[in-house]
């Protein structure tokens, strides 16, 4: 809120005071009484007029009796909507009179009257008065001997006058002062409107899109600088051309079907390349709206357009890079497959080649020593088992090396799996190895999964597999089978209560052949849990482990919807 006081109406401010000196001459003049116009408190506005000598040389010239006639004019003056104030002057006593100039009822002058005598006017008290201001008795007595005598009646009738003209100087100066604000507020206005056309002038100039107007027969109306520049022209050259100028060939079906739809009153969000002056294409996208007149018909449109044409440009290099991609990943599928023909050829070799010298070895050292036992004795016998020994192991590896290498060619087969009935099929399968074991099987509801069927019964059996191997020392075995909701998918697990492992080598865990425990304590070559991490890999899961040595171990593993 706006506290600034507004400065006080002067009297000068409104009137010429020469003009009002002449009036208030000519007054006094037709009248015969004094005249002078104050302000408010009694002191003078303009010069006196008709004066008599007893008050403008001997009363005015004393201290006192100055001060009296301030006092007394102010009196006077005071505003009165019955009409003026005739009294006898608290300094002399001749009589006077007085009408207040006001300007929508807040004092603004006072026009006095006065300075005249009648034949009842007291000389004595006069003089006592005299006396009281300090003035010299006889100077006075003989200055009032020269006051103007004039009857009340008349005196009365030209206050009146007085009153009058007092009430039209009031109307002419509340009319003054009215329109002067008036006249303020306009200018206000006029500021504040030309601020605000400056201000929008300013947003529309300095906006990082473009505008743009026309009218119905494409002539534009109007062009912000930043249009003007992606267009590569200035301002002034493109008011001179129509919009059509700016459209290629290829896109005049598309831009009569978008007018269309703005001369039927509707908006339209839409991109469009246009014609620059180098011939080159600048892309945007345009915010259309439609100019309609009072009578809802089409006379124009009026377009907000942003530069998209270094995003069109990415968007062109994205698509040819894809396109390069594409044909990248062409040539890889085509080296990838090749690579696994030569690893199927390779892996047929170590199965046929390999393996087949490897069951020689293991077939005669087995006749070998069903033939030759008697004859060998206890050391040499050992050293033939080692050998059939140590090539059942190596065939056991070439197996499970086969095995794994299959499992990222293998083509996955979806299907729905029941998790219950999956693991129960599993455990039934281990019965031979648990008999004279005391082991539990605590199995919580499982639930429905989907998956490769075969190999995720290979997970199941690997993972149960591992629980009852490494806790066959433990006098009560004890394995925990379940799972736990996620956002994408299930999380199972299987929990022991064996041999544990220690948390610093867990990334070992599912390695090819990594293992932390000794095949003298634990036999194994290392390969189910790197079967386990491949085949749920290709599921789109994961897999981990947590345990403590000698406290147990838990495997989990993630299957998502």
């Amino acid at each position: 809120m706006n506290t600034k006081q507004a400065s006080p109406i002067r009297f000068s401010d409104i009137f010429s005071l020469e003009e009002i000196q002449a009036l208030q001459d000519s007054f006094s003049e037709a009248t015969g009484v004094a005249s002078i116009i104050t302000d408010p408190d009694g002191k003078p506005i303009t010069k006196p007029s008709n004066f008599c000598r007893l008050c403008s040389t001997i009363i005015r010239n004393t201290e006192a009796g100055r001060l009296n006639c301030y006092q007394s004019d102010a009196i006077l003056g005071r505003l009165s909507s019955s009409g003026p104030i005739v009294q006898p002057c608290l300094s002399g006593g001749l009589w006077d009179a007085g009408a207040g100039i006001a300007v929508d009822g807040k004092n603004i002058a006072n026009w006095l009257i006065g300075q005249v005598r009648n034949e009842d006017s007291d000389e004595e008290r006069m003089l006592r008065y005299a006396d009281d201001i300090g003035a010299n008795r006889e100077e006075f007595l003989a200055a009032l001997k020269e006051v103007p005598v004039m009857p009340l009646h008349q005196f009365n009738s030209v206050a009146k006058v007085l009153y009058a003209m007092a009430l039209q100087l009031s109307e002419k100066a509340s009319c003054h002062v009215r329109y002067s604000q008036q006249r303020e507020e306009m200018e206000k206005d006029r500021a504040a409107r030309l601020e605000i056309e400056l201000f929008n002038k300013r947003i529309v100039e300095t906006t990082n899109e473009g505008i743009w107007a026309m009218d119905a027969n494409y002539n534009t109306t109007y062009i912000n600088s930043k249009m003007a520049w992606m267009l590569g022209y200035s301002i002034e050259e493109v008011m001179g051309m129509k919009m059509t100028e700016f459209i290629f060939i290829d896109d005049q079906h598309d831009h009569l079907m978008k007018r269309a739809q703005r001369m039927s009153g509707k908006p339209g969000l839409y991109e469009r390349r246009f014609k620059k002056k180098d011939g080159s294409a600048v892309w945007t996208i345009v915010s259309s709206t439609p100019i309609l007149d009072k009578e809802g018909a089409f006379i124009g449109s009026f377009g907000m357009i942003m530069d998209m044409t270094e995003r069109k440009n990415a968007e062109t290099e994205i698509i040819n890079l894809n396109k390069e991609l594409d044909q990248r990943v062409k040539q890889r599928t085509t080296q990838l497959e090749e690579a696994i023909k030569e690893l199927e050829a390779f892996s047929y070799s170590v199965s046929h080649d390999l393996k087949a010298p490897l069951r020689h070895i293991s077939g005669y050292t087995g006749l070998f020593l069903e033939n030759m036992t008697t004859r060998l004795s206890a050391e040499s016998s050992g050293y033939i088992q080692k050998i059939a020994d140590a090539s059942k192991e190596m065939e056991q590896l070439i197996d499970a090396i086969l095995d794994f290498s299959r499992l990222n060619i293998a083509e996955l087969h979806q299907a729905n799996i029941h998790s219950d009935e999956m693991v129960r099929q599993v455990i039934k399968f281990f019965d031979p190895e648990l008999k004279g074991r005391k082991i539990s099987f605590l199995i919580e509801p499982l639930p429905p999964v989907s998956g490769d069927l075969e190999l995720i019964h290979q997970v199941w059996r690997n993972l149960i597999a591992n629980a009852i191997k490494y806790t066959g020392k433990k006098t009560e075995a004890v394995i925990e089978i379940g799972s736990v909701p996620i956002d994408n998918g299930t999380t199972f697990f299987v929990k022991d209560n064996g041999a544990g492992f220690n948390m610093k080598y867990a990334q070992k865990l599912f390695g090819v052949f990594q293992r932390l425990h000794s095949p003298k304590d634990f036999e194994g070559v290392g390969i189910g849990l790197a079967n386990v991490k491949r085949i749920i890999t290709r599921h789109g899961g994961q897999c981990w482990a947590e345990g403590e040595p000698e406290n147990g171990a838990t495997f989990y593993f993630t299957l998502p919807h």
